[in-house]
């Protein structure tokens, strides 16, 4: 496989991860270190653990109704990857239905045998 093809193969798996809570599959895409920094920085989720505990909270919270994502635009540079995945999503929490829309940023780096995510934002 190519290194973009590569890419393009693991934000499948971590999308498919995410929605089911496939908290092993996470914690194999997701860098020891990885930093997820929510929409207005505050609040950001350091490690592994934490980042997969957002996912938890999210669904534990949630009911995801509808989620797409669009074409991700993906720059390569040697070891080191940028992805910006759009998506859709309408989800229901607390009773009411809820629509939204915005980019994923994705810093991703790879050890020479795999690709991992280490640096996660959304955009709205």
């Amino acid at each position: 496989m190519t290194p973009l093809a590569d890419l393009q193969a693991l934000l499948d798996r971590f999308s498919v991860a995410w929605q089911s809570l496939d908290e092993e599959a996470l914690r194999g895409i997701l860098h020891p270190e990885v930093v997820f920094v929510p929409p207005g920085g505050q609040a950001r989720a350091v490690g592994r653990e934490a980042c997969v505990d957002t996912y938890r909270h999210f669904l534990g919270a949630a009911t995801v109704i509808q989620y797409k994502e669009l074409e991700p635009a993906i720059d390569v540079f040697g070891a080191t990857a940028v992805a910006v995945v759009p998506w859709q999503m309408t989800w229901s929490m607390d009773g009411r239905e809820e629509r939204g829309s915005g980019r994923d940023v994705i810093v991703l780096q790879s050890d020479g045998t795999r690709w991992q995510i280490v640096w996660r934002t959304q955009e709205s």
